[in-house]
């Protein structure tokens, strides 16, 4: 049989009846034809004698016998052609041969294989026309026999069409396939779209439209009503061309495309899930230009997404909405909008229409002049008509700063968008995460985003989950889009590589844009409005635009009227310092900076600030600061710095310009409202603006505004290359360019300036006037008074050199209790009049020029520099707040040291103050600096680099020590003592006579000073009976001190002006005890510092006593004169330590150590009356009468009464028995109660009473007032008197007392 003839045969059979027969000799004929390919049925009943290569095996053919098709070869072949849908069709359960679907047919697609290379190419919408005349009617396409139906219009259009029976391929249409199946891959081929879709398909993929019946038939249910949920199977694009009903929801696998032909078109539902489909309007080449609204009526109870993290979409597929953008989105004004007019001038031109919605920013300290207004008429295209008569009036003004522009101008917005999606209901962060979610969802692809012209509305009430909230790894492109009313935060995404350009945020709550990934582009937004929370502890993310990883792009942004911070940035290396020019005006923060850094450095850079209340610029770091090329202009406050835990830290301000006032027209100071009490900060002084702030260097950061711990001494601020413009010209007179900071009262730190430029300034400083407040104790605040800047080059004072401004110098004297007495009692005891001492109060300062509104002074910066003194004891933090003295040069100032804080209860650290200062003093000088209780152990000391010449502090001891020094974290090595230490000396030296520790400070340096832990010991060797020699007194002293000699160093002195025949010599003894020597260390008390101490004291007492009982000098064959013990401190914070610190520091004679030779009574009343106190003073003396400290061995005195025998009598009172202090007994409250003649008063050392003394006798009168009192006083004490006499009596017996020379 020829091809041909078999081919007509065969396609007449399969048209007449569909289901024909064939002999086993046609299918051998088939079989050996030369034929490649014929159009044929195979039913299952067909036979076949020979084929096997097309029916399989040969045996039992006969005409009425079943082949089993699917063994043979051609079948296999065939089924490699089926797609995997085709295959999860119904089957029969032995199903036949199925050829290529005729599914394809509907796609005009090519297929190839070895075997077939021709296409078969049916006009499918002939088919479509051809079963929709057999379809009308029916509304189900489930359950319905239309194989037929499909069948005979496929070939029906096949068969009249001849052309293509040459070129056509085998068709095969298989019995098994239901009807369901069938129909939904050929009548619904062209309505639905069959396939995924991809974005390459947005624009020529077949879309099924919502308004159409056949869509719903297809879909295989009715058209949706009020309430339905609907599902978009994922091979369907569902066009919505009409408006919908309320449904319920809507889940997305395919296709939810937005008509652009069609105008006022609504989509309403309370959700959309969109899972691994897409929703679509427009595209990037054709934008949609319709009108549609898409309104989300969010449930809390049914929220979709990942355990409700969609209030109302959530995208875990695609949003790709492209419609047509406004441009600009927003511009600045050209002119100013006065309030009450309508007539609008803009900076450039635009291409708005009437009727659009537009807002109008803020030109003042808040964003409550924000307004809204609509396009009534367009004059032309940079001119708009209102429609309302503005409620406010918006600033637009220009100005040159080194011919470069600055403008200071509202900023005004389009909101009308072509498309708009509506969220309303009743949600709350906590019932889902926002309302756009974008992220991932069980097995859905990753969230994408690209949305670009849509406009965004939601619920303004509070605590609204976020507008719009991207996952990890979701994929972000927005761009010309609005978004309102989002109260609870806009944008926030955490992928990387995002894009946010060109939209525009109004009237958002704690953050307009949130970005926590990296690398992505934030570019000119514009974000008005934007009423961020200033409770920053609570809501620790509130701004405006927050930035959290540096590495992200922003650049060319606005923030116009936010309520608390504008942008938020994280660390900034310096190196890596952004040069983009954001703006930001209206609100209390402009750049808000207060995270701790990693970084040794960060950077402040490309802002343009202006009207921000509490401060433009804002940073609280842990690291350096470096601020540059900013622009600040008309802000109650510039600059605010605060750096802590910091060592050395640097604030640098550069290449920037600031504006005090833009204009006159820019003069209102009215603070932002709606703030609670706090939150808003008072101006830096009445009236006026403050360009920079003093730096702040802290312990620990702020909270609240807030400090938290305390003020640090190392730091300073270095200002250059910055123009200042305007600065107490244009507005009130205090708007000055550095003042002082309020919030710093104790502490402020130096700044330096240099390349400075300055246009039209007249209030260059300006020093807050000194005050006393809780924190301060009861002097002024150091801060107003201790603080210096440096014009270092005259550009910014316009001086012919450098020069400095400090404080106006203090001049009423404070409540002289408040100064140590140290400072104006002598040795002696003596006290001189303080005024006539230090005749003036305050710093020493010459050639000084007054800066009279300033609060200032200003001179050469060669006689002045600025001195830290800080403790670096345990307690350095917790010494009572009692000032310390600071003079010379006849001046005396009062220094209280900062508080230290605490957040929670303040009761008691709120009267410590740290033991921290900074002083300004001329260079050159010697100044002394006297504490009212002991000193600290541990002191550093730093004179600032800009100085040129040391300076010489002396601090007054009042016992005898030791002392090491480190320079700039050098090795310690000892001070030296002398005698004659003084301010000429030139190095660090203690004097031993005025117990002085001069300390030598140079520019830059930093010097620790430490009180060593030792014991020490130097007397003057008399009457030499014995060799004297460094070995034999170790030896000694070893021995009685029972310690090792490798711990004792000795010094043996021959003085070369001694006498002849004078055997004295000088012996320094030495005993080196082990505990934390570093000077340097701070804070730090350890176990072995208080067993040092013990050891110490220990061996400090069995000197004292080996001296004053003589074993000592009798062990070395000498006489000990004129001893000198040098004390050891006990640790700082122990309870010793601390009953020194409450007990004044007064300076006496220091008495010197030997052997006691005698008792000397040195003041006795010249009348003594029965009943009365009266006193009496003892001194302790060697044989040459100098003073002997016995108190240094715990001795004590008792008196004791006798009569004119020489008998003790019990009719002493009140304290008979005392401690030395020093060399002295003071009896101050003892009486006698009986009149009478004859008395005396015996002193005796009761630790060793070989050692009294005896009065001269005397009289008691009779106190004739009191007798019957006396009487009584008798009679009540007579028991305690007789055991006071049975004491004397036992002393008196028991002990061989050795009977001193009497001397009164």
């Amino acid at each position: 049989m020829e091809c041909s003839r078999i081919s007509t045969v065969l396609l007449a059979l399969c048209f007449v009846s569909h289901i024909q027969r064939l002999t086993c000799d046609e299918c051998n004929d088939i079989c050996l034809s030369k034929c490649p390919l014929i159009p044929v049925y195979v039913s299952e009943n067909t036979c076949a004698t020979e084929c096997a290569w097309l029916c399989g095996s040969k045996e039992n053919c006969d005409a009425t016998s079943a082949i089993t098709m699917r063994e043979g070869c051609f079948y296999n072949s065939l089924l490699s052609y089926l797609d995997d849908d085709i295959t999860k069709c119904p089957q029969l359960p032995d199903p036949p041969v199925l050829l290529r679907d005729p599914m394809r047919t509907c796609f005009n697609l090519n297929y190839t294989s070895s075997s077939y290379t021709s296409f078969l190419d049916i006009p499918s919408d002939k088919v479509k026309s051809c079963l929709l005349k057999r379809t009308s009617g029916i509304t189900s396409l489930d359950n319905e026999p239309l194989l037929n139906w499909v069948h005979t219009c496929t070939w029906e259009i096949f068969l009249k069409h001849p052309a293509l029976i040459n070129a056509a391929l085998p068709l095969q249409f298989p019995a098994a396939m239901n009807s369901h199946c069938a129909i939904r891959r050929l009548l619904c081929s062209n309505t639905l779209n069959l396939r995924p879709v991809t974005p390459s398909m947005f624009g020529t993929a077949v879309r099924a439209k919502w308004s159409s019946h056949l869509t719903w038939l297809c879909l295989g249910r009715a058209k949706p009503q009020v309430g339905d949920t609907v599902v978009i199977p994922k091979d369907v694009w569902l066009l919505v061309d009409e408006s919908t009903p309320a449904l319920k929801d809507i889940v997305v696998h395919g296709v939810l495309a937005l008509d652009p032909n069609k105008t006022n078109i609504v989509l309403t539902a309370e959700h959309i899930t969109i899972k691994n489909g897409s929703l679509v309007a427009g595209s990037i080449s054709s934008p949609f230009t319709g009108q549609a609204r898409v309104i989300i009526k969010g449930n809390a109870a049914s929220a979709h997404g990942i355990a409700g993290a969609a209030a109302g979409i959530g995208v875990y597929g695609q949003i790709s909405i492209h419609a047509a953008i406004p441009s600009p989105v927003h511009v600045e004004l050209k002119e100013k909008a006065s309030a009450g007019t309508k007539k609008v001038v803009l900076s450039k031109d635009v291409h708005w229409k009437v009727g659009d919605k537009v807002v109008l920013s803020t030109t003042t300290y808040g964003p409550e002049d924000t307004e809204v207004n609509e396009v009534e008429g367009i004059v032309n295209t940079f001119t708009l008509s209102l429609k309302n008569n503005l409620a406010k009036s918006h600033t637009a003004v220009s100005l040159v700063v080194d011919s470069s522009p600055v403008k200071v101008a509202g900023v005004v917005g389009v909101l009308s968008r072509h498309v708009t999606f509506e969220f309303t209901g009743s949600f709350s962060s906590t019932d889902a995460e926002a309302w756009v979610y974008v992220g991932r969802m069980d097995d859905s692809v990753q969230g994408k985003v690209h949305i670009a012209g849509a406009a965004f509305s939601f619920p303004s009430d509070d605590k609204q989950p976020k507008a719009l909230f991207a996952d990890i790894n979701a994929e972000v492109t927005l761009q010309g889009n609005t978004f309102t009313n989002a109260s609870g935060g806009t944008i926030c995404f955490r992928g990387d590589n995002g894009n946010v350009m060109n939209n525009l945020i109004y009237n958002t709550q704690l953050f307009g844009i949130r970005v926590e990934g990296k690398s992505c582009h934030i570019g000119n937004n514009l974000v008005m409005m934007s009423s961020s929370n200033p409770d920053l502890s609570v809501y620790p993310n509130a701004a405006a635009i927050d930035i959290v990883n540096a590495s992200n792009n922003v650049t060319g942004n606005k923030v116009a009227g936010f309520k608390c911070v504008a942008y938020r940035f994280p660390e900034t290396p310096c190196s890596t310092a952004s040069t983009a020019q954001n703006e930001a005006n209206g609100g209390l923060y402009g750049v808000f900076v207060n995270k701790g850094s990693t970084s040794d450095c960060i950077s402040v850079s490309g802002m343009y600030l202006w009207k921000c209340w509490n401060s433009a610029i804002y940073v609280m770091t842990d690291a350096n600061v470096v601020i540059s090329n900013v622009t600040l202009a008309d802000n109650m406050v510039g600059i605010t710095t605060m750096l802590y835990n910091i060592t050395n830290g640097n604030v640098t301000i550069k290449n920037s310009k600031m504006i005090g006032s833009s204009s006159a027209m820019n003069c209102d100071n009215t603070a932002p409202t709606g703030f609670s009490a706090g939150q808003v900060n008072n101006p830096p002084h009445t009236g006026g603006r403050a360009g920079i702030l003093w730096p702040v260097f802290a312990k620990s950061p702020y909270v609240d505004g807030r400090q938290v711990n305390y003020s640090i001494a190392n730091g300073a601020m270095a200002v250059t290359g910055v123009s200042f413009v305007n600065f107490g010209t244009l507005c009130a007179d205090k708007t000055s360019v550095f003042v002082t900071n309020p919030i710093s009262e104790d502490f402020q730190h130096q700044v330096v300036v240099s390349g400075a430029k300055t246009t039209q300034v007249t209030n260059m400083v300006y020093m807050l006037p000194r005050k006393i407040t809780g924190s301060c104790g009861e002097i002024e605040c150091d801060g107003p008074k201790t603080t210096i800047l440096y014009d270092s080059d005259g550009s910014f004072l316009d001086s012919a050199g450098d020069s400095v401004v400090l404080p106006v110098p203090m001049g009423a004297w404070p409540n002289e209790s408040l100064v140590p007495r140290s400072v104006y009692v002598l040795g002696n005891g003596t006290e001189l009049n303080l005024k006539s001492l230090i005749p003036n109060y305050g710093y020493h300062i010459a050639d000084y020029t007054e800066m009279k509104e300033a609060n200032a002074i200003s001179c050469s910066s060669s006689k002045m520099a600025l001195l830290s003194v800080r403790a670096t004891d345990f307690d350095f933090l917790h010494r009572i707040k009692t000032p310390v003295a600071f003079h010379g040069n006849g001046y005396l100032a009062l220094l209280s040291g900062p508080p230290f804080y605490k957040m929670a209860d303040c009761q008691a650290e709120c009267n410590l103050n740290i033991s921290w200062y900074r002083i300004p003093l001329q260079q050159g000088s010697c100044y002394n600096l006297n504490y009212r209780s002991i000193p600290p152990q541990r002191l550093r000391f730093k004179l600032n680099a800009e100085a040129t010449t040391g300076v010489t502090v002396t601090i007054f001891y009042s016992k005898l020590l030791k002392f090491q020094e480190s320079i700039d974290g050098a090795a310690a090595t000892d001070i030296l003592e002398s005698k004659t230490a003084s301010c000429e000396a030139g190095q660090s030296e203690f004097n031993l006579v005025t117990r002085k520790l001069y300390v030598v400070v140079n520019p830059g340096q930093t010097v620790h000073i430490s009180v060593k832990l030792t014991v020490s010991f130097v007397f003057v060797a008399k009457n030499i009976t014995k060799p004297l020699t460094e070995e034999s007194v170790v030896a000694a002293v070893a021995k009685h001190l029972n310690v090792t000699v490798e711990s004792i160093s000795v010094r043996i002195d021959y003085p070369e002006s001694r006498s002849i025949g004078d055997p004295s010599v000088y012996v320094d003894i030495l005993i080196e005890i082990t505990g934390t020597e570093d000077p340097g260390a701070e804070g730090i008390t350890t176990e072995e510092d208080f067993l040092a101490y013990a050891r110490a004291n220990n061996l400090s007492q069995n000197v004292v006593d080996s001296v004053l009982t003589g074993a000592l000098a009798e062990e070395l064959g000498i006489e000990i004169a004129d001893m000198m013990v040098f004390e050891s401190l006990p640790p700082a914070g122990s309870a010793e330590w601390n009953g020194m610190m409450i007990q004044e520091m007064i300076m006496i004679d220091s008495p010197f150590i030997g052997g006691i030779h005698s008792l000397k009574i040195i003041t006795f009343p010249g009348q003594v009356t029965a009943g009365q106190t009266f006193k009496t003073f003892i001194i302790a003396t060697d044989s040459y009468g100098k003073c002997v400290d016995a108190g240094r061995g715990g001795w004590k005195v008792m008196a004791v009464l006798k009569n004119a025998k020489g008998k003790p009598v019990a009719l002493l009172r009140g304290t008979v028995k005392i401690p030395f202090r020093s060399c002295w007994a003071n009896f101050t409250n003892i009486l006698i109660t009986t009149a009478g003649s004859g008395y005396s008063l015996e002193f005796i050392v009761i630790n060793n009473q070989q050692f009294f003394t005896l009065s001269q006798p005397f009289v008691v009168e009779e106190d004739r007032g009191s007798f019957a009192r006396n009487i009584a006083i008798y009679v009540m004490e007579g028991v305690a008197g007789a055991l006071a006499f049975a004491t004397v009596g036992t002393i008196g017996i028991c002990h061989r007392r050795k009977r001193l020379k009497q001397q009164v």
